[in-house]
């Protein structure tokens, strides 16, 4: 599998459509951790052969970006992984849109040999989350909170999406893969609200954050950083961590749990991704 320094504690994945080339510098200077260009939903269908074309000219012009492809079911997912078997410069990584199995998973790891970010948009792909974290392809899950609550026939609602958020990061820490990322929020103008959706998504363990608008990237920036209250608590559990017995912080009793929680967040204070132990992986 290609290189994946690249997608390593990443936390704010921003999406620009293949078929508006003059976006993609914009995109790159958001400050996004990383750049994802859309083959699938964000392109309509008379324009997808322009956008292919666009992104392979500025894959092999130097753009180092993740590419989200339509589900390998379709024709038109057939071809944009033709189109990027035939580019002489590989993405960083291939999202798989609408993803129910690990062998899609692995057809897209062997034909590409890059790392795979599968894409759970349906109650299949919910059902199957366990497998297809386990496959030695995929290195992350993420949320597709529209197109499944369109399976669904439900509402885009809490209610819905917090059950699979949660089997969703235990599907990943079973597999021993990063944390899955969270889907986007449509809202553009009200940021207080991606702010606060972000916050909640990271205490439900999520690693980060899908955006379709650069003005949101530094909003889901800044909710998956440790808040300094955090910061402050961590450095005081930290201080008394090797002096041995019981201590009491703020009416929290001081344990080994409390312990690696304070250390893995000064290490994403320090901005790095923190180090979460990981299991064997079944592939």
């Amino acid at each position: 599998m290609g290189d994946m320094s690249a997608l390593s504690g990443a936390r704010s994945w921003l999406f620009v459509p293949a078929d508006r080339p003059e976006r993609f510098d914009r995109a790159v200077g958001s400050g996004a951790d990383v750049v994802i260009v859309d083959l699938e939903d964000a392109v309509a269908v008379e324009n997808k052969e322009h956008g292919r074309r666009a992104l392979v000219a500025a894959l092999e012009s130097g753009l180092r970006c993740v590419v989200r492809v339509s589900p390998l079911g379709t024709s038109a997912g057939a071809r944009d992984l033709e189109v990027l078997v035939g580019a002489r410069a590989r993405p960083i990584g291939v999202m798989l849109a609408k993803c129910e199995n690990a062998d899609d998973a692995e057809h897209v790891a062997a034909r590409l040999d890059v790392p795979v970010i599968a894409l759970i948009e349906s109650a299949l792909g919910v059902e199957s989350a366990v497998s297809i974290a386990q496959s030695s392809a995929v290195v992350q899950l993420a949320l597709g909170p529209l197109d499944l609550a369109l399976d669904l026939d439900a509402e885009v609602s809490e209610t819905v999406l917090g059950p699979v958020r949660s089997r969703l990061v235990i599907a990943s820490r079973a597999a021993g893969i990063a944390g899955p990322l969270d889907g986007p929020e449509t809202e553009v103008r009200e940021l207080g609200v991606v702010q606060e959706r972000a916050i909640a998504a990271r205490a439900a363990g999520m690693a980060g954050k899908l955006c379709i608008h650069p003005a949101q990237v530094p909003v889901v920036a800044r909710a998956f950083e440790p808040s300094a209250e955090e910061i402050a608590f961590a450095r005081r559990v930290m201080g008394v961590a090797d002096s041995g017995g019981a201590h009491l912080i703020d009416g929290v009793m001081v344990d080994l749990p409390v312990v690696e929680r304070a250390r893995r967040v000064l290490a994403r204070a320090r901005g790095g991704a923190a180090s979460v132990p990981r299991r064997g992986r079944v592939s």
